[in-house]
């Protein structure tokens, strides 16, 4: 498996604690940029410019009592991610005139 598809598959495998108490991210919001990131580096996006749309991302903040993602577990693994996608190596196009 190579780095991109390895990353793409720890990004759709995390799983968070869920809390009612504490701050806590939405579950939509977090749960739809972790498909999108896995489906871009997948995809063969930019990983500098990928890193920059996870920073950039933020995520509504649940009202007491409703389940949503602890900040911090989500934040320690956006920073994970963050790292892993600079570290991408870039997707050559074929440039091959034969096709």
């Amino acid at each position: 498996m190579n780095a991109r598809a390895t990353l793409a598959q720890n990004i759709i495998d995390q799983r968070f604690r869920l809390s009612r108490y504490g701050g806590r991210y939405n579950l939509d919001d977090v749960d739809r940029l972790l498909d999108a990131l896995a489906s871009q580096v997948v995809a063969g996006g930019n990983g500098s410019e990928l890193a920059r749309a996870a920073i950039k991302s933020t995520f509504r903040v649940v009202p007491w009592f409703r389940e949503g993602y602890l900040v911090d577990d989500v934040d320690d693994f956006i920073d994970v991610v963050v790292r892993r996608l600079r570290a991408l190596p870039e997707v050559k196009e074929d440039t091959d005139p034969g096709l």
